[in-house]
């Protein structure tokens, strides 16, 4: 960040491949590698920040996004950028002369947080002003631990710096800056101001509730943690193949978001009566063995790369959750969960996953209820007999 100004995602590369300088990005408020922001102090709810206005290609430059990334940067808070939605962002603030002084544009405040307090000096002034000095010479290029972090206003912010064919925006925008807040903490205001906007990538929140939970801040809702569970157990059969939110990674097979799985978690459980009597341990174990006996049943399904079948979209994959709780409930009361997989079998022949088969135009829980009811649940109508052994044993023969 110090002598070039690029973009921290991968997918904008493109956009950047010649850039100015920060002096001559921010002149002519930068005075000495020193750029100052005059500044109210006070609170919002129980957070201390300052509010201003500053040209927009100087809060792009001093500032960075902290880009989720499932790999190398799974502690990061920012969704995956938009190209198009931060291009829309551009033209809108962008001057145009065709544009007459009646054509009033406004933007809410972008939204940064000082990670690092040494890259800042705060002075108070009289009547609750404030006056900040950013020392440029002391910021980092860190993209995935940035000194002065993004937290809302990521996409105005992108190209508002200038690019090689985009010109920087040197109009005000309201900015509010915190200081000092740690990176959990600006993950859980990263969620609390998302969470009811729309369009929001659902994976995205949903992880970071889930980093929430693993600090002990908050208690992530149980078809989401089993949903993660899934995603990273090493005996789990979508391991590698959830979508967590966050950037991308080209050529990567992503067949699930995680928000879908914990849906799907969540459906599996409300539809078995005799899961809820289980331990969350062992329910995670029926439904994880579970869905290691349908990916060993439809092999091919499963391991689908060219888009050639139905099975693991939405509705192919909640009929199979709703077969699975009806199975569990039969063969549990029956003692005789080890039978699961031998019952599952006759489905290989019987059922037809293919895009332009008979379940063709199913979508959605409604075409997942038709696709169980006419094509999955006849399986079950050949159960029967008796078994032995107690729940906690079958479950036990189950995942051994």
């Amino acid at each position: 960040m110090l002598d070039r100004i690029g973009l921290a995602a991968d997918t904008v590369e493109e956009e950047m491949a010649s850039v100015d300088t920060l002096e001559t990005v921010v002149l002519p408020q930068v005075h000495s590698r020193k750029l100052v922001l005059e500044t109210i102090a006070g609170r919002c709810l129980n957070v201390e920040c300052y509010r201003g206005f500053a040209p927009a290609n100087i809060l792009s430059a001093i500032s960075q996004p902290d880009v989720y990334f499932q790999y190398s940067n799974p502690e990061g808070t920012q969704r995956d950028l938009s190209t198009d939605k931060a291009r829309r962002a551009y033209e809108y603030m962008a001057i145009r002369r065709n544009r007459s002084q009646q054509d009033l544009r406004f933007f809410t405040e972008v939204v940064l947080n000082v990670r690092n307090p040494d890259v800042i000096d705060v002075r108070l002034q009289k009547n609750g002003l404030a006056r900040i000095t950013v020392f440029l010479e002391r910021l980092s290029d860190s993209p995935e631990d940035p000194d002065i972090s993004r937290l809302e206003g990521n996409h105005r912010l992108a190209y508002a710096r200038g690019t090689k064919n985009l010109s920087p925006v040197a109009i005000p925008i309201s900015f509010c800056l915190t200081v000092g807040i740690t990176k959990l903490m600006e993950a859980k205001l990263f969620r609390d101001i998302n969470s009811n906007q729309r369009p929001m990538n659902t994976s995205h929140l949903d992880n970071i509730e889930l980093q929430l939970h693993r600090d002990g801040s908050e208690q992530a809702k149980e078809h989401t943690r089993l949903a993660d569970m899934l995603a990273n157990d090493p005996k789990s059969p979508f391991l590698d193949l959830v979508y967590r939110g966050g950037r991308r990674l080209i050529g990567t097979r992503f067949v699930i978001s995680l928000r879908t799985l914990a849906n799907l978690s969540r459906l599996f459980t409300l539809r078995s009566e005799k899961l809820g009597e289980l331990s969350f341990e062992e329910q995670y174990a029926v439904i994880r063995s579970y869905w290691g006996l349908v990916s060993e049943v439809f092999p091919e399904e499963w391991n689908d790369n060219n888009n050639s079948y139905l099975m693991m979209k939405s509705a192919g994959l909640s009929a199979l959750a709703m077969l699975g709780a009806r199975l569990f409930d039969d063969l549990a009361l029956l003692g005789r969960l080890d039978e699961l997989k031998v019952t599952l079998q006759p489905l290989r022949r019987t059922v037809n996953w293919k895009v332009k088969g008979p379940l063709q135009g199913l979508n959605g829980l409604g075409g997942a209820t038709i696709i169980y009811r006419k094509h999955l649940a006849p399986v079950t109508e050949n159960i029967g007999g008796s078994g032995n052994g107690s729940l906690k044993k079958q479950i036990s023969k189950l995942i051994s």
